[in-house]
């Protein structure tokens, strides 16, 4: 049975969570590692939330709670147990808050992208193409990445570009 858990930097789990957020997602999407755990303890916005199965880390989804929406930054589920429903049910989970749901998404251009677009419209999110969207860097160095953005449904292009100004402010810390 699977259980859900906030993870924390004293967590059992942590040295999962590292592992899985490392082998999901490339530098360019992905915080500095010491930047990543001092958030999970320090940002009272932030989330983490862990699908724990028999003591054992099996994915995890980061979220944001801000004024405009609920910002999904990370979600990832170990190799084993994908195509089960665990990616499905953190996702439940995070548009069960009350808020609407916005999330970035790699373009469609490959079976990849397009597979992962498609589990997260099956899931009744929204391909916002009407809203060009570049992810801006993690940290120093990094460049800037081409991004889609997807939303709840019945988010107005204004509520969407509110969401997406709070995200640029609140996540990236950009000024501009």
């Amino acid at each position: 049975m699977i259980n859900y858990n906030k993870i924390s930097k004293k967590s059992s789990h942590i040295a999962n969570f590292q592992s899985l957020y490392f082998e999901n997602f490339p530098a360019s999407e992905r915080r500095d590692w010491d930047q990543e755990v001092a958030l999970i303890d320090e940002e009272d916005r932030f989330h983490l939330l862990g699908a724990i199965d028999d003591g054992a880390l099996v994915g995890f989804i980061s979220y944001w709670m801000l004024e405009e929406c609920c910002y999904i930054e990370h979600l990832a589920v170990s190799a084993p147990r994908r195509c089960a429903g665990l990616g499905g049910s953190l996702l439940r989970h995070v548009a069960g808050l009350g808020m609407p749901v916005l999330l970035e998404v790699e373009p469609p251009v490959d079976e990849i992208t397009r597979r992962r677009v498609a589990f997260y419209q099956s899931h009744g999110l929204l391909l916002r193409d009407e809203v060009p969207y570049i992810q801006p860097p993690y940290s120093p160095g990094l460049p800037p990445v081409p991004m889609c953005i997807m939303t709840s449904p019945g988010m107005t292009v204004s509520q969407v570009t509110a969401c997406v100004e709070e995200l640029r402010r609140v996540v990236y810390r950009c000024s501009e």
